[in-house]
């Protein structure tokens, strides 16, 4: 590959940033895609169609890399799982709004959630309150009644 250099301000003296052309990004995108867990591929998915059409030709080659590394019935399946988790792991520790969102959506999707999403909430959220990185005590009492939900609904299963 032949990078063009475009000299950047903020380094050091010297060192230069490659520019690929659209190419060359494309095998990188590729090589980027290979190298991330399933799950993260999902979540990256999920981001990317959310930003709807026009994401940009790079976002839009990830995309279709992801697609095939995965396969599009394991896109429909899991995607919107991905983003609960990734939303969960950005919401558990705060004390803000962010919390509630993510509970709210887990609640009234509990019953549609594949038992691997299930199991992974109620992991994450035990581990959390665990390592006392679930909020002060509203919200740890707020994320136990996410338990409480998956515990009872588990009973009743049985």
């Amino acid at each position: 590959m032949q990078a063009k250099e475009l000299m950047d301000p903020e380094a050091p003296h010297g060192h230069a940033i490659p520019m690929f052309n659209s190419r060359e990004r494309f095998v990188a995108c590729r090589g980027i895609v290979k190298s991330m867990p399933d799950h993260a591929k999902i979540a990256l998915l999920a981001m990317i169609e959310a930003a709807g059409p026009g994401a940009g030709p790079d976002l839009d080659c990830v995309a279709e890399e992801i697609l095939h590394e995965i396969g599009n019935d394991m896109r429909l399946k899991v995607r919107n799982e991905a983003m609960i988790l990734c939303a969960l792991e950005y919401a558990l520790p705060r004390m803000s709004y962010a919390g509630g969102i993510v509970r709210d959506v887990i609640r009234n999707n509990w019953q549609y959630l594949s038992s691997e999403c299930q199991s992974g909430i109620e992991t994450r959220i035990a581990k959390a309150i665990d390592d006392g990185r679930a909020g002060d005590a509203m919200d740890v009492a707020a994320w136990k009644s996410i338990l409480d939900i998956a515990a009872k609904r588990a009973a009743v299963a049985q």
